[in-house]
């Protein structure tokens, strides 16, 4: 069957001088492993199932599967790999994938990149237009600005393809913190929705990518014996650590917002958390007690009486190297299999189980409220508060001392 067919016809500059190009065949497993070439020339046969894929028989009975596909207005040819390394089934499944990246405008279809607009600068313009208007930007910021995003975030924007994103979302993953990996690929899938609706982008090449690990509900509270040993293991940190951690432990606050107490929201025996570095939109009243007083009068104050409670570099910047700390809390406790979070988690169990109404201890912890209640229960539960937490410190007390 020599003939010439209409893709020789129409397209005669993929394809080189004496080529056999035979009608398409309703391709077989059987069928495709006779397939030959006449003596001397190479063959092409195309695949009647799936539009596109071409099967090659080199002179020397050689095969391999190509694919034509129209990108941008042109055809182009891509080789998808050796017979019979790559079989039909999978030759298919290449070859559909492939259509359909380029109909959606990524992967070979991607549209040649803007010049001089880098990742860099489309992540940027959504930090400052969009993400600075959440209470986790900075979050949001540090994640898009991660050491392993460097090279990607110096190209342009049109050049780096989903598998290189993909590769640095799960090179983070395999080492030790997936939910970091799918915390990058969360914030990278809404930068990435932004430039596509101001045109910076065509589409979202993550928009399909799933997170490398399942974001799971944690339900661990430490046991009474397990506080105790974490309270005496910070004892063995160096300053701010060992208040941090215990201020952790009395309060029950969340990490970043121990972690960035400042001195200025502090007064007497009241530590006031501005709206800013509060899930809710207003700010949050912590009772102090007097072993927490007695952690904060442990550490040195600036002249000024303001920045950073734990700190050092005189309440310049918050210490912020937990990795290390914790680290060294589990071998020195013997507690395992914990996260920082749980002891916020344990001070709530704790404070229902010394009898602390549900309100109260919600009101402590400063867990969300429903809607209704956040817009006409404004009480704020002052007394209340101090003494649940003074509850909890004599019990937290005790058991240190046992």
């Amino acid at each position: 069957m020599d003939m010439q067919g209409s893709a020789v016809a129409r397209y005669p500059e993929l394809y080189p001088r004496n080529y056999l190009i035979m009608s398409k065949h309703k391709m077989t497993d059987r069928w495709v492993q006779s397939f030959a070439s006449a003596p001397g020339r190479r063959a092409e046969v195309g695949d009647l199932l799936c539009p596109g894929l071409y099967l090659r028989c080199s002179a020397r009975g050689a095969k391999s599967w190509s694919l034509l596909v129209r990108v941008q207005g042109k055809v182009r040819r891509v080789t998808l790999g050796r017979y019979p390394v790559l079989g039909l089934a999978a030759a298919r499944e290449d070859a559909l994938r492939l259509m359909r990246e380029a109909a959606a405008g990524v992967g070979i279809g991607a549209p040649d990149p803007v010049p001089g607009r880098t990742l860099g600068e489309v992540l940027e313009a959504y930090v400052e237009h969009i993400a600075k208007n959440a209470r986790s930007w900075k979050l949001i910021a540090s994640n898009l600005r991660r050491p392993e995003m460097a090279d990607l975030r110096a190209r342009e924007v049109g050049a780096v393809a989903k598998r290189e994103l993909v590769e640095v979302i799960d090179s983070i993953a395999a080492d030790g913190t997936p939910h970091a990996a799918s915390s990058l690929l969360r914030h990278l899938k809404m930068a990435f929705n932004y430039a596509v609706e101001r045109d910076m982008m065509p589409v979202n090449p993550l928009d399909k990518v799933r997170p490398p690990v399942r974001t799971t509900q944690r339900d661990r509270v430490l046991t009474d014996v397990e506080l105790a040993s974490v309270w005496h293991a910070a004892g063995n940190l160096p300053q701010p650590w060992t208040a941090m951690y215990r201020m952790l432990m009395l309060t029950g606050q969340r990490r970043s917002e121990v972690s960035n107490m400042r001195w200025e929201e502090v007064s007497h025996d009241t530590w006031i958390i501005p709206r800013e570095r509060v899930k809710k939109d207003r700010p949050h009243m912590v009772p102090l007690t007097l072993a927490a007083r007695t952690l904060l009068d442990s550490l040195p104050m600036p002249a000024s009486g303001k920045g950073f409670v734990f700190s050092t570099d005189g309440g310049k910047s918050a210490s912020s190297n937990f990795h290390k700390s914790k680290a060294k809390l589990d071998d020195t406790s013997g507690v395992e299999e914990w996260v920082i979070h749980d002891i916020r988690r344990t001070v709530r169990s704790g404070l229902a189980a010394l009898g602390v109404s549900r309100d109260v201890a919600r009101a402590v912890v400063n867990h969300a409220d429903g809607k209704v209640d956040a817009i006409y229960n404004r009480y704020d539960y002052a007394t209340e508060k101090r003494e649940a937490l003074g509850k909890w410190a004599r019990h937290l007390e005790a058991l240190v001392k046992t």
